[in-house]
């Protein structure tokens, strides 16, 4: 069972929608306007440490699993 709190349509919006509503998960997508959605989950994880970023992508590029890896992303 998930509620959903909050709802940006970009990565820059997320760790001010997240302050906001205070959630347990942010699903994030890798390529995302604004702020991609690595460093949304980094910018996530020091800003409101208790919000666990998970990122959902189609997108398979070289570099991106050791990136959100950094960013502690699932």
């Amino acid at each position: 069972d998930f509620e959903v709190v909050a709802q940006v349509g970009r990565g820059d919006e997320a760790v001010a929608a997240a302050r906001a509503s205070d959630p347990d998960v942010a699903l994030l997508d890798i390529e995302m306007p604004g702020l991609d959605g690595l460093a949304a989950a980094a910018a996530l994880r020091q800003e409101v440490p208790g919000c666990r970023g998970v990122i959902l992508t189609t997108f398979g590029r070289p570099g991106y699993l050791p990136r959100a890896m950094e960013a502690r992303a699932l």
